[in-house]
């Protein structure tokens, strides 16, 4: 074992436990090895410092409840997410039955330029929805 593969088992010792014949490896290594020896004290040092500044918060007995009350009432007062769908083809709807009686021209006409405008809209919804709905990049 060299220098630099003892002193990255060393890191990741500190994250979880080695397999035995690496730990009896390794031990072996720090034993005989000064540099790596003091890179493993450093090390350890430094995982107790940050342990000792790091403690861990502990929640009281209300915390869980008063999240799970907060994520009910929230959930409850989204808006459903097929609304702007809904309010789009209702739209639509709407404005091909004022065409039909408010413009001269044919019923077929109109229900043609209808569909169009609908589902060219309803598309130019749904891409506008999902680049808006894309996490940003950080």
């Amino acid at each position: 074992m060299d220098c630099t593969e003892a002193q990255e088992q060393i890191l990741e010792s500190f994250e979880a436990p080695l397999p035995p014949a690496q730990h009896a490896q390794l031990v072996t290594h720090i034993a005989n090895c000064p540099g790596c020896r003091r890179f493993y004290e450093v090390q350890q040092q430094i995982d107790r410092r940050l342990q000792t500044a790091l403690q861990s918060a502990t929640a009281n007995a209300n915390w869980h409840a008063s999240v799970h009350r907060a994520i009910r009432r929230d959930a409850m007062a989204a808006w459903p997410d097929f609304l702007p769908d809904v309010a789009h083809l209702a739209g639509c709807a709407a404005g091909v039955a004022a065409s039909f009686l408010l413009l001269p021209w044919h019923s077929r006409t109109i229900l043609l330029a209808g569909s169009a405008f609908t589902l060219l809209t309803f598309f130019l919804q749904a891409v506008l929805r999902s680049y808006l709905s894309r996490s940003p990049d950080i």
